[in-house]
């Protein structure tokens, strides 16, 4: 573990000085030296350090030049701060990028990173214009000082790094691989779809490789294999209950065609009938979220269709949303009384919570009711319904009260407004959107609906993720980048579920983008970011403790160890000169 690693280190240089030092001056007073010898190990701060080759861009009047510049960073035992020192001062954009660097290289590693301190420190020539550049390479080197793994001096890389561990795409690429040849590096990494900016840039002496996350990163650090392609494990339970899910909506699509008064030569049922036709095809291919979402779009729209054949009053749709607003206030008040003791419990619990919420935002929608708001409400109330049947407590038993959700809530919305901060340095205009579900996710938060705020304030995430990733890639490379945003989920999903927590939600996600990605890129980006923040729920919550011993070291443990260390150095070496005294004698 890190912590030996670190105490390790630091701890056999000690001893050794100790007991040098005691050898060649004896002690009159063994109890006082032993007292003085565990003063001295007990406060020693430990750390971990290294550095890699930074490439970067400087501004030199009217031209702009590449450069080498060093990294390095500093791992010591602290509450998981991050703090970064360049020379010459870097721009706000840089900080950011080292802090989500630190984020990444944690998930990438599963590591709990809560009693490190990270010192990022960047060394210039001269003045470097600040970017987010340094992102890839910094993920690269905590990683590597996280798990002890040396990385090659004569490689760099330069990209962002953005969520799911995928390199983003710089400016500079050109003069940054120029500086690099010339600086004797012998590789450099750069994003997919950036290969052309570097032609006719060198010679024979440097190497020049696309990467596309993290994983392709490592590889060309150390010569090891990182990137293992798993299939995904579904849950047995999960695909039983979604099939189940689907069912409910489906049958009801049935339904909803046989009843009489529809206009059949309508819009609204053509539209009814396509998505019908598509839950089907789904269904048969075993894709049953994606069945279940395209039968509840039939059905608003069959409702829909029925209410507007009937030309109702407003006086008759008031009393329809009454008796439905009573509906999902009782169905409300049950949902409250749920325990959550899983993942699952607790995802089914924000699902369920989020479609009653969105029922209750659509019937409160307009002063004047009408077909459409009371057919959306009804199948959000119908779909809540449906999504109970995950909320089974089986599973890891998590640790999921009330403290632990406030906590996670509070974490993830400072995530997002991070994101927000870095995305608003390049974009002129505001992310309307964002702000808007992330508005939300404070309203719940202030509200004490700690898990329905942890949803939005994923969701939200997730969106700002997508602006992040699409800056400065090519309309040609979104595909590619789907691609590899569904591979990061899929490795995330494949992580939780070997832990005995399949991401239901997570799951659901990743296989709706999988049915859009051919029809709906946008949309398929989208629902594939959601998977991925949305399968790494259990980061925020830790099981249940078994019994039986678990050393986890953390403050105490590092005092009590150097306590133990102290001693048993101290014994020994006082044997040992009272061996020698009596040869003497």
């Amino acid at each position: 573990m890190l912590a030996i690693k670190i105490i390790s280190k630091n701890m056999l240089a000690g001893i050794s000085h100790s007991a040098n030092h005691l050898k060649m001056k004896r002690c009159p007073f063994p109890m006082k030296c032993l007292f003085l010898f565990l003063i001295v190990l007990l406060p020693w701060t430990y750390a971990l350090e290294g550095s890699v080759p930074l490439l970067a861009v400087q501004e030199k009047g009217d031209i702009y030049e590449g450069s080498i510049a060093e990294l390095k960073l500093e791992i010591k035992e602290g509450s998981g701060r991050v703090f970064v020192d360049t020379f010459p001062l870097s721009k706000i954009d840089t900080q950011i990028s080292m802090r989500i660097a630190k984020e990444i290289a944690c998930d990438f590693l599963d590591k709990e990173c809560d009693e490190y301190d990270f010192i990022y420190t960047i060394k210039a020539n001269s003045p470097i214009i600040g970017g987010p550049s340094a992102g890839a390479a910094a993920t690269a080197l905590t990683i590597g000082l996280l798990s002890d793994t040396q990385l090659r001096k004569d490689i760099a890389v330069t990209g962002t790094i953005n969520s799911g561990g995928l390199i983003g795409p710089v400016g500079g690429v050109a003069e940054k691989t120029k500086a690099a040849e010339q600086g004797g590096l012998a590789l450099i990494m750069i994003a997919e779809g950036k290969l052309n900016e570097t032609m006719n840039m060198t010679g024979d002496k440097i190497r020049i490789k696309e990467v596309a996350d993290i994983y392709d990163v490592m590889e060309q650090y150390t010569g090891e294999e990182y990137r293992k392609e798993r299939e995904i494990t579904i849950s047995a339970s999960y695909i039983q209950t979604m099939q189940e899910l689907a069912g409910i909506l489906c049958r009801r699509n049935t339904r909803l065609q046989e009843t009489s008064g529809l206009n059949k030569t309508s819009e609204l049922y053509e539209e009814a009938m396509n998505l019908t036709r598509q839950a089907q095809a789904a269904s048969n291919a075993g894709q049953f979220y994606s069945a279940a979402s395209y039968c509840f779009g039939s059905n608003v729209r069959l409702n829909q269709n029925f209410l507007e054949g009937k030309n109702l009053t407003q006086d008759m749709y008031k009393a329809l949303f009454a008796k439905l607003e009573k509906e999902i206030d009782e169905f409300a008040d049950k949902v409250e009384k749920l325990e959550i003791k899983t993942i699952t419990d607790l995802e089914s619990f924000m699902v369920v919570k989020e479609r009653l919420a969105e029922a209750q935002k659509f019937l409160n929608a307009s002063e004047n009711s009408s077909a459409y708001e009371y057919s959306y409400a009804t199948e959000r109330l119908y779909s809540a319904y449906s999504w109970r049947q995950f909320h089974q407590n089986k599973g890891k038993i998590l640790s999921l009260d009330k403290e632990k959700l406030k906590e996670s809530c509070s974490r993830r919305i400072a995530e997002t407004e991070e994101r927000l901060q870095y995305a608003a340095i390049y974009l002129p205009i505001p992310l309307i959107g964002v702000r808007q579900e992330l508005s939300d996710a404070y309203v719940d938060f202030n509200g004490e609906e700690y898990a329905l705020c942890l949803f939005k304030a994923s969701k939200a995430k997730a969106q700002v993720n997508i602006v992040l990733n699409a800056m400065g890639t090519n309309p040609e490379h979104i595909a590619a980048l789907i691609t590899n945003k569904l591979n990061a989920a899929s490795r995330v999903i494949d992580e939780a579920e070997k832990k005995g927590m399949f991401p239901i939600l997570g799951y659901s996600y990743y296989e709706y983008a999988q049915s859009l990605r051919e029809t709906d890129q946008s949309s398929a980006l989208l629902y594939a970011e959601y998977a991925l923040e949305l399968s790494n729920l259990d980061v925020y919550f830790k099981a249940e403790k078994d019994s039986g011993f678990s050393f986890m070291p953390g403050k105490r443990e590092y005092a009590l160890f150097g306590f133990v260390a102290g001693i048993i150095v101290s014994i020994a070496v006082m044997l040992l000169s009272g061996k020698k005294r009596k040869k003497r004698k």
